[in-house]
């Protein structure tokens, strides 16, 4: 992801990963971490002359190959990953003709997640789900640990109150940035694919957050109801 582009990431967080990330990138490139890879790229490439432009170019490519037809919930399989030359794709449901298969990509991927790892935002979701980094148990020590999918849950109405401040929180911050944006330093919608991708991902974002906080909230209401009804 270019660095022009980091202002609309929001955080801090997900600056730090990428950062972090293409950093590796160079030390695969310069041949740092070859006891870590299956294949280095001299082995794969030979005495070519390769650029870390040319390796960030090839990793953003991958989603046009590997993950147009991804869904994060597919009834779809394929056998890729079970060695062979050939792939085929399992069959889980009924489908038309002349209709487009699916197969499944990890069922926990977050809007941020594909963004940063595969440079797509993934289907929206209905009801709509924090990003990683937003997520409760959600910790940058381990940022590759998988976090519940189950709505929060917790065990006292001032369990669901810390949480709703530590959201409301956040939305207040992310609303503050909101109203210092300028448009015009950016480029026009629809004219650049990564900052309409970076837009969509900051609508989710605070989408996931107001439903996050009014679900909390009728969580205590009904805490309070059944309080007062005792």
């Amino acid at each position: 992801m270019p660095h022009e582009f980091f202002p609309l990431l929001d955080s801090p967080e997900l600056v730090r990963r990428i950062l972090e990330y293409q950093s590796y990138l160079g030390a695969v490139l310069e041949g740092h971490v070859n006891l870590q890879l299956e294949f280095t790229v001299k082995e794969m490439l030979g005495s070519a002359n390769v650029t870390l432009d040319d390796l960030k170019y090839g990793c953003a490519v991958i989603p046009i190959f590997d993950m147009s037809n991804h869904k994060r919930k597919c009834a779809h399989t394929t056998t890729a990953l079970e060695g062979g030359d050939d792939v085929s794709v399992v069959i889980g449901e009924d489908v038309e003709a002349d209709t487009e298969l699916c197969y499944p990509y990890t069922p926990d991927m977050r809007d941020d997640h594909g963004v940063l790892n595969y440079g797509f935002l993934p289907d929206p979701e209905d009801p709509p789900r924090l990003l990683q980094v937003d997520h409760p148990e959600y910790s940058p020590s381990d940022s590759n640990k998988p976090l519940s999918e189950e709505p929060f849950e917790a065990d006292s109405a001032d369990g669901y109150l810390s949480e709703m401040d530590r959201l409301t929180q956040l939305l207040d911050d992310l609303q503050q940035v909101d109203s210092n944006f300028d448009a015009a330093a950016w480029p026009a919608p629809g004219t650049d694919y990564v900052f309409d991708m970076l837009m969509g991902l900051k609508h989710r974002r605070r989408e996931a957050i107001r439903y996050e906080v009014a679900r909390l909230a009728s969580k205590l209401e009904a805490l309070s109801a059944g309080r007062q009804e005792l």
